[in-house]
């Protein structure tokens, strides 16, 4: 493993740890955060050239559609996790960012559909979704 990709997963790994900390505290994201997340991702792709334009792009597109669906939804998937998205959109280009949406919502499933089974929470309950994120990158960083 390069020094980028070392300080890439450093970077994102701790955005991704404190905004999963917050949502799961308050449920809901700072945008201080989130622009914060972005400009780091900004900069480093200037500096370490990673990821072409274009990947990153599309990558950000994931957020921009998850967006939508929030909007169209009336906020069940939030604008945060969408801005998180385009953020990790930027660290990640588009093939790793589709991953990292695939195995946070399959993580989040899991853990809701057990929530509804022990009835620890009903289908009208939210969770947050940013931990299922940052446990999907963890388990993109170990394989």
């Amino acid at each position: 493993m390069q020094i980028e990709e070392i300080a890439k997963g450093i970077l994102l790994l701790g955005f991704l740890f404190v905004a999963a900390w917050i949502d799961y505290k308050n449920k809901e994201l700072p945008l201080v955060l989130i622009i914060l997340m972005a400009l780091f991702g900004i900069v480093f792709q200037i500096v370490v050239r990673q990821v072409a334009f274009w990947n990153l792009f599309l990558g950000c597109l994931i957020g921009i559609l998850f967006l939508g669906i929030g909007k169209i939804t009336r906020q069940a998937l939030g604008y945060g996790d969408g801005l998180i998205l385009v953020a990790t959109g930027i660290f990640l280009g588009f093939s790793e960012n589709v991953l990292l949406l695939l195995l946070g919502v399959l993580l989040a499933s899991v853990f809701s559909i057990g929530l509804l089974m022990f009835r620890k929470k009903t289908k009208k309950d939210e969770i947050p979704f940013m931990p299922f994120l940052f446990a999907g990158y963890v388990f993109l960083l170990m394989f």
